[in-house]
């Protein structure tokens, strides 16, 4: 999360103390056990970036079964108590377990970016955020459930209250 709140900053610097905070807020409350508060770096690590060995001592403490990661490649996850993985990995893992919430999830987020754009392009949108392998997942599940949130001669605002 330190990481995350870093370049949210050094990306945003113009953004006020409240916006981070409540970025910081939303992650810690979908986190379960909390954060990792004990952890001591061994000598164990041995990926890429020296700079990550204290990820991986984190991730040990709290014997995670997943570390997810834009930089895969950094970490050997060979003799480690966890998978390492991408936000795409992740987000296909999510839809094999739980489909039903995906579909719920794209449904509110077609509402959200029809309301805002006339249109909810999900899939262009993950794929642009180096998810292809959910975006096509997310795809499959528009044409399913119809591509847009609301159906052909409704109003926008009968969309809006569905």
């Amino acid at each position: 999360m330190a990481e995350v709140l870093y370049h949210l900053r050094r990306d945003n610097p113009g953004w006020p103390g409240h916006k981070i905070r409540a970025v910081r807020d939303r992650i810690a409350g979908f986190f379960e056990g909390g954060r990792v508060e004990e952890f001591e770096v061994d000598g164990s690590y041995r990926g890429k970036d020296t700079h990550d060995a204290h990820v991986h001592a984190a991730a040990t403490a709290c014997r995670a079964d997943y570390l997810l990661t834009v930089n895969v490649n950094d970490f050997d996850d060979r003799d480690t108590s966890y998978e390492v993985i991408d936000p795409d990995a992740f987000f296909v893992l999510i839809h094999a377990a739980a489909p039903a919430h995906v579909e719920s999830v794209t449904r509110e987020q077609m509402r959200y970016w029809a309301n805002k754009r006339d249109e909810a392009q999900l899939p262009e949108y993950l794929d642009a955020a180096g998810c292809p392998q959910f975006a096509e997942l997310v795809r499959r599940v528009q044409a399913r459930i119809g591509g847009i949130p609301w159906v052909a001669g409704a109003s926008r605002e009968d969309a809006r209250s569905d």
